[in-house]
């Protein structure tokens, strides 16, 4: 009778090698698993942001132009017959109602950019919420007078307008020079406004978002 007899050589399990082979494979694809994850997330939550910063934004420059919707060529104050026919600060007075065909004028109200508390233009973050010389687009009913009030539209208005710095060139090729974050430019019997705002992620990422608006001026 013949007696089988098992291979020399075979193997009952897996070699310290196989196994280590083994789990480093596992931990890479974990690690990846990991980071797609992760960053899934971060990109959510960016985009979540972004969204947030273009809603405000949109509020802000809504509310603008809808106070300028009542404006008359007679009742700016400030002289936008310059040559960059711009201003950070307009004031103004409305049109409040129409009397037997007699426009009666409102109150007078100013938009203008101020700096935000704490901050000075040294290209320094201040109060360190993480942006630079950021301001605020004000608005002040009777400015001087004794019914004075004033209201923030919008926070982290930018310094100047997007894609603009201070190197006394249009960078941004919309026929202005430095013009500021909060601005309100004349062409004949239009305004537009422009807004850029600001805001840092949770990444400490800089979410950066502009807008505007044409008003038509009336006669």
């Amino acid at each position: 009778m013949k007696l089988f007899q098992s291979k020399q050589g075979a193997r009952a399990g897996y070699t310290m090698v196989e196994i280590m082979v083994s789990l480093t494979v596992a931990s890479i694809f974990m690690s990846s698993l990991f980071m797609a994850q992760d960053t899934g997330q971060k990109v959510a939550s960016r985009a979540t942001h972004e969204d947030e910063t273009q809603a405000r934004l949109s509020r802000a420059v809504t509310r603008v132009a809808s106070e300028l919707r009542s404006i008359i060529d007679t009742s700016i104050w400030e002289d936008l017959s310059g040559l960059s026919n711009e201003t950070n600060i307009l004031t103004f007075q409305g049109v409040e109602s129409i009397d037997e065909g007699v426009m009666v004028p409102g109150v007078v109200t100013r938009l203008e950019y101020v700096l935000e508390a704490g901050e000075l233009l040294d290209d320094v973050d201040n109060d360190g919420d993480g942006l630079i010389d950021e301001g605020s687009v004000v608005l002040t009913r009777d400015p001087t007078g004794p019914n004075e009030i004033s209201v923030t539209l919008c926070r982290n208005v930018r310094e100047y307008y997007q894609g603009e710095s201070l190197d006394f060139d249009d960078e941004n090729d919309n026929g202005l020079v430095d013009e500021a974050g909060f601005h309100i430019q004349r062409i004949g019997d239009q305004l537009i406004v422009r807004l850029t705002v600001e805001d840092v992620d949770l990444r400490g990422d800089v979410v950066i978002k502009s807008a505007e608006a044409l008003i038509r001026i009336r006669n």
